[in-house]
């Protein structure tokens, strides 16, 4: 099966299992993050959150990121490509040191569904909605 990978002008980026004539399951979306090399995007199944990380070109899937868990519907590389901001439907943001696959830091905004997050100031400080 090939993925397609597209960027929707002023909406989601998105990846679909593509088969010849269309899409294999339509059901299938993963929202993802190009990583600040762009060489390498983490990708967000939207059927239950679990994130990979994904090379550009040759496109594939690299590696499967069980460490940040389920239910996530936010990701964002800092400027750096250090640091990775996870959000989940639960309202938890966690921050992890992508090298070591630690996590740093997290905080929860309970019932508040994770939209988008994003660094400032060189990755410093970040906000969420």
């Amino acid at each position: 099966m090939a993925l397609l990978l597209a960027a929707l002008p002023g909406g989601p980026r998105e990846i679909r299992p593509a088969v010849a004539g269309g899409l294999a399951d339509p059901g299938w979306v993963c929202r993802f993050k190009p990583g600040p090399d762009s060489k390498h995007f983490i990708a967000l199944d939207n059927r239950d959150g679990v994130a990979s990380l994904w090379s550009i070109l040759p496109l594939g899937q690299l590696e499967s990121l069980s460490f940040l868990g389920t239910n996530n519907t936010a990701v964002r590389w800092s400027p750096d490509g250090r640091t990775l901001a996870v959000g989940d439907r639960l309202g938890t943001v966690r921050i992890w040191n992508f090298a070591t696959r630690r996590a740093i830091t997290n905080f929860a905004n309970p019932g508040t569904q994770v939209g988008t997050l994003k660094f400032y100031g060189g990755g410093g400080r970040f906000s969420m909605d």
